[in-house]
C-alpha cells in the first residue's frame, strides 16, 4: 500500500481492508483486490455464499 496525497489529506488508520477481510471470511466468503499498476486505481471484490432459509 502506497501513501498517497488522498490518504494524507483525508486521514485514516489503514484498517478498512483488514476489517473487511475478517467480516467476509467470517461469512465464509473471499475478498481480493486487482490493479493494473501504479496510479491506475484498484478494484476490490468479494463473494459470500448465498444461504436460503
Amino acid at each position: 500500500q502506497e501513501e498517497g496525497s488522498l490518504r494524507r489529506s483525508v486521514g485514516g488508520t489503514g484498517l478498512g481492508l483488514a476489517i473487511s477481510k475478517q467480516i467476509v471470511n467470517g461469512w465464509g466468503g473471499e475478498i481480493w483486490a486487482d490493479s493494473q499498476g501504479k496510479n491506475q486505481g484498484s478494484q476490490f471484490h468479494f463473494t459470500i455464499p448465498y444461504i436460503e432459509f
